[in-house]
């Protein structure tokens, strides 16, 4: 089977681009489906705040208001709870 060359893909030579942390934050931002938008947010701003690359107020503070955006409460309670784990 074919894979797809792109963010999930891992590099095939030494010399080819890497992407930062902040470029896979910044990606999974554009993902069609607001509820796993926010987990895959979530996984992404942990990682970037553990790189450094990013302030961690900044990322938490972002991540914390579109937490807040989720209408359901039974999925925003378990967003929330994954938030803080």
């Amino acid at each position: 089977a074919r894979r797809a060359a792109g963010l999930g893909a891992a590099p095939t030579s030494p010399d080819s681009p890497q992407h930062t942390m902040a470029e896979l934050y910044e990606a999974v931002q554009y993902a069609p489906r607001v509820v796993p938008r926010l987990y895959l947010q979530i996984c992404a701003g942990s990682a970037l705040i553990r790189s450094g690359e990013a302030g961690a107020r900044e990322v938490l503070e972002e991540l914390i208001e579109a937490v807040k955006c989720v209408q359901c409460p039974i999925r925003g309670l378990f967003l929330r709870h994954y938030l803080l784990q």
